[in-house]
């Protein structure tokens, strides 16, 4: 393999290797503050194998030579270094590679098949009893880095995430990062209803969507972000009402696009009826939790989001850690593990069908020498109806090692279907 020293790049050594008839180019020595000028020459047109954020930065010059261009953004670059990587070492799996980056509904945004989900950054979701009991600082600031090294470019969060420390949390790593990186983001954060903490006495309407809103901001400090989603829907609130809020959130320029997350069928045509009736902007992607422990969730919701061209990035792909077989029949859950701390119902769907298909699952893994997260979360990731996950980290370092293991998975639609079918019996 080439051998870079982090003095010149004048010091490229010749040897290389042959994988499956490509060669492979190991450029993860490269210095990150080499310029397209000085690198281009050295790198010509090679294909690159790996998959940190030095091989990016490597791979961004080749790229940039192949093109003869000089300005092109990271982002724009990374789903085809990641292909050239896949078709180095796996060349057959090219065609079914997760890697594509696609279009988030009617955004326009083309988004990673990864979000990161920051649900766990200083607690477990929205859970008052949890704050302080999800990552610290140190290991949510490291998840961010390795995001970053992934290629994720959407962050997602929300204001009730441990009561604010999420965004702030977000927004001190955005301080710390150089212009250029911060570009290639988007934040996405969510606003819940009144009534998600017991008050029904106010609206979900434009004044609290506004002060809401006003105070995400100011927390992850930026003047307007890319995404603003509705946590759930307020049965206290005519829709109508609600969509206005959001409505008045893109007029003032703090919002580019709206979702929603946790709805069902009938709530998710009726808000998009009425933006269609009064004119508004309306809903462009839904968010809700889907995973193979239950594959045929929400499917009048899917249906929906294809008909009118909605984005579908369900979160929880690993069904609240259920699907990494880290828990076992029979056994208490583990102490501190999700299931543990807040079950979120999940707990109830664990009968002996359920294990069994875990099992299989298991088993399968095993035979593509693969984890049991990982083969899950490619399940999610290769389903036609999804645009991408949201997947949070696990609370051990590498936070995101499932994340990448996934995204190296190719599943064809008969293994897909396969899979399906073992839970489809629970």
């Amino acid at each position: 393999m080439f051998k870079v020293s982090a003095e010149s790049p004048d010091s490229l050594g010749r040897s290389h290797t042959k994988q499956r008839g490509a060669t492979i180019v190991d450029c993860r020595p490269l210095v990150a503050e080499w310029s397209f000028e000085q690198l281009a020459p050295s790198i010509g047109a090679a294909e690159f194998c790996g998959s940190s954020r030095l091989v990016f930065q490597a791979s961004l010059a080749a790229i940039r030579a192949k093109a003869q261009i000089k300005t092109i953004s990271l982002s724009n670059i990374s789903t085809e270094i990641k292909r050239e990587n896949i078709a180095a070492c796996d060349p057959e799996a090219i065609d079914q590679s997760p890697m594509d980056r696609h279009s988030l509904g009617t955004t326009g945004i083309e988004i990673f098949p990864i979000i990161l989900g920051c649900g766990t950054f200083g607690g477990i979701g929205g859970a008052k009893a949890l704050i302080g009991r999800g990552l610290n600082r140190e290991a949510a600031v490291a998840t961010l880095n390795e995001s970053l090294a992934l290629g994720i470019n959407v962050l997602d969060t929300a204001e009730r995430y441990a009561g604010g420390e999420s965004e702030l949390v977000i927004g001190e790593w955005l301080r710390q990062q150089p212009a250029s990186v911060v570009s290639e983001l988007h934040i996405a954060t969510k606003v819940a209803p009144p009534s998600a903490d017991g008050d029904v006495e106010k609206r979900f309407d434009r004044e609290f969507i506004q002060r809401k809103l006003a105070m995400s901001l100011e927390r992850l400090g930026v003047d307007s972000v890319s995404f603003y989603l509705s946590h759930a829907p307020d049965p206290e609130t005519p829709i109508e009402k609600t969509l206005e809020g959001f409505a008045s959130a893109i007029e003032s320029k703090q919002v580019r696009h709206i979702g929603c997350c946790n709805v069902d069928g009938d709530q998710l045509r009726t808000a998009l009826e009425a933006s269609d009736r009064l004119g508004l902007p309306a809903f462009e992607w839904v968010q809700n939790g889907f995973s193979l422990l239950s594959p045929k969730a929400y499917d009048e919701v899917r249906n929906i989001c294809i008909e009118r061209n909605l984005g579908f990035t369900p979160f929880s792909p690993l069904a609240g850690g259920v699907l990494t077989g880290k828990y076992r029949r029979g056994e208490p859950f583990p102490a501190e593990s999700r299931m543990a701390l807040y079950p979120g119902g999940i707990d109830q769907l664990l009968t002996h069908e359920i294990f069994a298909a875990i099992g299989q699952l298991e088993a399968e893994a095993s035979r593509r020498d693969v984890s049991t997260a990982a083969l899950a979360l490619a399940w999610v990731l290769a389903h036609p109806q999804c645009t991408a996950s949201v997947v949070g980290p696990s609370r051990t370092a590498p936070h995101l090692s499932h994340v990448a293991e996934a995204l190296k998975i190719a599943l064809t639609p008969q293994l897909m279907s396969v899979m399906t079918g073992w839970f489809s019996a629970g």
